[in-house]
């Protein structure tokens, strides 16, 4: 087994330096005594030794490398306690909207003439968190427009360089609204009192339900919320055939796989595609 040139494998894939190092070591714990395996302790070594030699499965397909000639290990009758609990818990990312669909809404958003619409209009071109955009103050956005990247902090402390180059005329239109309003510190301020931009607080609610209103005029199906939109913008640039990288860097990702799942409900197909290419280049 190629331990090196797998574990480097795993992490360009996107995984962990911990998850790597396990997936490394329960593979050669399984090959150590490939016959004893075949009758694991628990269902947690059963799961361990399955998940790394599917990814080896995959590394060796992917990279050429010489199959285990050794019978696979079983597969377990059941997820470990914890795993199961978590999946059950697992959210999936929200369903994207249909293109038809989404000009109606995007259309819908340009004829409000509202705060709240300003914020739907840049979230609409941007793929930005709603939360990441309430925290955005006029000065900051003042300078961006001059032609200084935006820092925005994002979900885990980390923080993504965006230029206001990529929807100038959404981002002028927000400016020009906080210009207006008096006392406005922050976009959170524009949309509601006070400058609080949490999932709970007064300027989110307020955007949330312009979306609403907006999503039932449009006729969009299903359940219409921020995070679908944000989902939609990520998928129609996989269609016109912008880089996974870069739409991982658009959106904040910490590793690759991440935008994978993201995106690969939506269009399996692109996204197989799109990480050949990334692997070739």
């Amino acid at each position: 087994m190629r331990s090196a040139a797998f574990y480097t494998w795993l992490i360009e894939r996107g995984y962990r330096h911990n998850t790597a190092t396990k997936t490394v070591s329960d593979l050669k714990s399984f090959l150590k005594n490939p016959f004893l395996a075949q009758q694991p302790a628990s269902q947690q070594r059963a799961y361990d030794y399955r998940r790394a030699w599917t990814r080896y499965a995959e590394f060796v397909e992917a990279m050429g490398a010489p199959p285990l000639v050794v019978r696979p290990p079983p597969e377990p009758t059941a997820l470990p306690r914890h795993l199961a609990r978590r999946e059950r818990r697992r959210k999936l990312p929200a369903e994207s909207i249909p293109e038809e669909q989404w000009h109606m809404l995007v259309a819908a958003v340009k004829r409000a003439q509202t705060p709240q619409a300003r914020v739907l209009e840049v979230l609409s071109q941007t793929a930005l968190r709603i939360g990441d955009v309430l925290r955005i103050d006029r000065d900051q956005l003042r300078r961006a427009l001059r032609g200084v990247n935006l820092r925005i902090e994002v979900k885990g402390g980390k923080e993504i360089v965006h230029s206001t180059d990529s929807a100038p005329e959404a981002w002028q239109s927000l400016y020009a609204c906080m210009m207006r309003s008096k006392g406005c510190t922050n976009v959170a301020s524009l949309c509601a009192k006070g400058d609080n931009p949490e999932a709970d607080g007064p300027a989110y609610k307020s955007v949330v339900r312009l979306l609403h209103r907006l999503g039932e005029s449009a006729g969009v199906e299903g359940r219409i919320h921020v995070h679908r939109m944000r989902r939609t913008v990520a998928v129609m640039m996989l269609k016109r055939g912008v880089p996974i990288e870069h739409i991982q860097r658009v959106l904040g990702h910490a590793s690759l796989a991440m935008t994978e799942r993201y995106l690969n409900e939506a269009m399996p197909d692109l996204v197989t595609k799109a990480l050949s290419k990334l692997r070739e280049d």
